[in-house]
């Protein structure tokens, strides 16, 4: 037999100091009255004394602290298999994701997707990075959905956004996170940046075997930028109009990823978790040994609250002086 929680004993110790006063003789309280005054405002006796009476409860109190330690009988070990995926998540917080062609904002449609990817895919061990000019690390690989959902929805994007999409540093970011990863993959929640032609993206996602997986948010008719002082203008003060670049979707299908063009659809992007579940197969990774317990405390428990009613039930009664 051992103990799951010994801490629960250093209580033991603190009623040391009530065992000497509970189990004495005679009553402090006695010692100030005279026999016959004391004999007509005492109580009378029981079939228990009161020295007793204060011994049971203090086994009783004794008997629930070894409850609270959790004495068990180890039964085993198990090994439990569980399968997980490594994900990363690339939000594109370029200057272009902030377009109003796609309400509210090509961002805050991200984030929704975002939501909606964690619903459908709970085995995953999910990472977070923004990229711009230069990609940036929100959150590690991690299956705290909730941490991973506040952290998203107050990713504080205008305050990182600068001109320019660099998928490439995206890739940088997620190999990094996933180093040690037998299946790499990465979905970029994105506009497809200004790029033509992505020959340096291709080459680094096979090197590395990472699938890469867009999320293509944005129209071909395009949108204006929203930003602080109004829509975002050119030099000559025109009104910048940014367009979906579907060029990437060469980046998603030469990496054996997929190319998903977005919708305001909230199951849409389950089509691409099951084509990561297809092609990685959920591969398998064995977690730590649990040890089986059979739980005892009940026994000690049950042994205290019957030492405390037995010493409840013999409080001594009033005497009736005539």
């Amino acid at each position: 037999m051992e103990f799951l929680n010994p801490e629960a004993f250093w209580a033991l110790l603190a009623l040391l100091p009530f065992s000497y006063f509970l189990t004495r003789r005679s009553s402090s309280l006695e010692s100030l009255f005279a026999p016959e005054i004391f004999a007509k405002i005492s109580f009378s006796r029981q079939s228990i004394s009161r020295r007793s009476r204060n011994v049971l409860m203090l086994l009783a109190m004794s008997f629930v602290i070894i409850a609270l330690a959790r004495p068990v009988l180890k039964e085993g070990e198990i090994t439990v298999d569980t399968t997980s995926i490594d994900v990363v998540v690339g939000f594109d917080l370029s200057a272009s994701m902030f377009s109003d062609d796609v309400y509210p904002s090509r961002f805050a449609l991200a984030q929704q997707k975002f939501d909606d990817l964690l619903n459908v895919f709970p085995e995953a061990n999910v990472a977070v990075i923004g990229f711009s000019s230069q990609g940036f690390l929100v959150a590690p690989l991690s299956r705290d959905f909730h941490t991973l959902r506040f952290l998203v929805e107050h990713m504080n994007a205008r305050s990182v956004s600068q001109k320019g999409t660099n998928i490439l540093s995206a890739l940088q970011s997620a190999e990094n996170l996933m180093k040690e990863s037998t299946h790499k993959a990465l979905i970029l929640l994105t506009d497809g940046g200004d790029t033509e032609t992505f020959d340096k993206e291709i080459a680094y996602a096979k090197t590395h075997g990472i699938k890469v997986y867009v999320y293509a948010i944005g129209t071909e008719k395009g949108g204006a930028i929203k930003g602080e002082n109004g829509m975002l203008t050119d030099s000559k003060g025109n009104v910048v109009i940014t367009h979906l670049n579907e060029s990437i979707k060469q980046l998603a299908l030469q990496s054996d990823g997929a190319y998903l063009r977005y919708s305001l659809r909230h199951d849409d992007i389950k089509a691409m978790v099951e084509d990561i579940r297809s092609k990685f197969k959920s591969h398998t990774r064995k977690s730590d040994t649990i040890h089986a317990y059979q739980e005892l405390f009940y026994y000690p428990l049950m042994l205290g609250i019957l030492l405390l009613l037995l010493s409840l039930i013999s409080l001594p009664q009033r005497r009736v002086h005539g």
